[in-house]
């Protein structure tokens, strides 16, 4: 007779999204956690491409730092107009006078950690906010280092060394938690076990913190303690994460090392890290061979050669959050992408065009019910940066190629080759194969 308990014990033990929920539980006490795929094991990336994304580190900061120079000179009415407008019109005046305080009178950095995503490889099609996905990182990391796989220290583990070190202090966190909540808490309570966090551990007060961090800069602007912060901040006692300015979440600043009107101030090096992006005016836009072409033109282009994206520029958060406000042109038809064109220009805001980047791949995965299958999709890579270089990296698949987190995402990280192992055996108990494998790109 079947013991029917054991085997439903069995069933639970090898049930890999049972263990990420029970996971999540255990560590944020909360019943929202994991709610994507996963992939039997983690993405290998050559040794090649590992150095290449660690060796870019100091050229992302170098385009940061040239943006803020520009940011900074528009502010203080020494930037061609042209550049100022594109700045600072969306901003309402009494932020921009904020911003103006701020950036010529306080110690503004560039940003401290940041996201990288890309959907091929060495190519940088947007720049996220601290704090998102870096708990989902965190947590796949755990759950495969629980199941065999050696991955070396933990991301909040490395993050936690480098904060210090920025510092030179212990660090006091003030995390303004947004709608990453459930992701973003399970990275916090890990990075808990080396540093201290307001609301979390006892008797840390808000204005003992001494490194602020949110997903959008409004937030902090907003705040009720901006004002006494700034005082810490001006005396270099307190960091923020990203500066409480509007620029480092802004698409518009992929457009500028191609700009004519500010292209001169950018190296070829910076050029290189991104697709070809481009400001949409009401006169058109100028091509990636150098082409001036009027809208209705672009839009009369064969779709071969409209292989484009939109994507909103400006920082209204209601408009760029997440996946919101990016369209592929190729996809449209002739009317379709004039009537789109033709109503972003006569609205408020600037957009850009960015030269499609694209690519499809082979992943295997855990479906729900537990069997292996394998997906054709479009893959996204995040790549998570701090004080000195690469910390990590994040993998996405699905089969749209707007890659950005659903319960049909397929996740997981990637290590160069060489440095990843498996004890023997132990990935098999949860009835996956257990043999490395490079992800195969088409």
């Amino acid at each position: 007779m079947i013991d029917t308990a054991a085997a439903r014990a069995r069933d639970k033990s090898s049930d890999c999204y049972a263990f990420l929920e029970r996971q999540s539980y255990e560590i944020t006490r909360s019943l929202v956690g994991f709610t994507a795929l996963i992939t039997p094991m983690p993405d290998t990336l050559s040794a090649a491409q590992w150095e290449n994304l660690a060796a870019r580190y100091d050229t992302i900061k170098e385009w940061q730092a040239t943006t803020l120079e520009l940011f900074a000179a528009s502010l203080a009415g020494q930037a061609d107009p042209v550049i100022a407008e594109l700045f600072l019109s969306e901003i309402p005046p009494y932020l921009v006078e904020t911003h103006r305080s701020v950036v010529l009178s306080l110690p503004v950095e560039t940003p401290v950690f940041f996201r990288t995503d890309e959907a091929m490889l060495g190519k940088i099609v947007e720049v996220q906010s601290p704090g998102s996905l870096w708990g989902t990182y965190e947590q796949l990391q755990d759950y495969y280092q629980a199941h065999g796989f050696t991955l070396g220290p933990e991301l909040s583990e490395r993050w936690t060394h480098v904060l210090t070190a920025k510092l030179g202090k212990p660090p006091v966190i003030h995390h303004l938690f947004n709608i990453f909540w459930a992701s973003e808490s399970y990275f916090a309570q890990k990075a808990r076990r080396f540093v201290r966090y307001y609301a979390y551990d006892k008797g840390v007060r808000p204005l003992d913190c001494n490194f602020v961090r949110a997903h959008h800069y409004l937030v902090l602007v907003d705040e009720s303690l901006f004002t006494r912060r700034r005082e810490a901040w001006s005396a270099g006692c307190l960091h923020y994460d990203v500066p409480p300015i509007s620029i480092y979440q802004q698409k518009l600043q992929m457009c500028l090392p191609f700009w004519p009107v500010t292209r001169h101030f950018y190296s070829d090096a910076v050029r290189e890290l991104f697709p070809y992006t481009c400001l949409v005016t009401p006169q058109g836009m100028v091509l990636e061979d150098g082409e001036e072409i009027s809208i209705s033109q672009f839009c009369a282009l064969p779709r071969r050669r409209r292989e484009y994206f939109l994507k909103y520029g400006g920082p209204d958060m209601s408009k760029n959050w997440g996946a919101m406000a990016v369209y592929n042109l190729a996809k449209l038809s002739q009317r379709a992408c004039l009537d789109l064109l033709e109503r972003v220009i006569g609205g408020p805001g600037y957009w850009v065009m960015q030269r499609a980047c694209t690519q499809t791949c082979e992943v295997d995965y855990v479906q729900r019910d537990l069997s292996v299958a394998r997906l054709r999709g479009h893959p996204k890579y995040s790549c998570f940066y701090g004080p000195g270089g690469l910390l990590g990296v994040l993998n996405m698949y699905e089969t749209f190629y707007k890659v950005h987190g659903s319960a049909e995402t397929v996740m997981t990280i990637a290590t160069p080759s060489g440095v990843r192992s498996n004890h023997a055996g132990a990935a098999a108990g949860n009835g996956f194969a257990a043999t490395p494998r490079d992800v195969v790109t088409h």
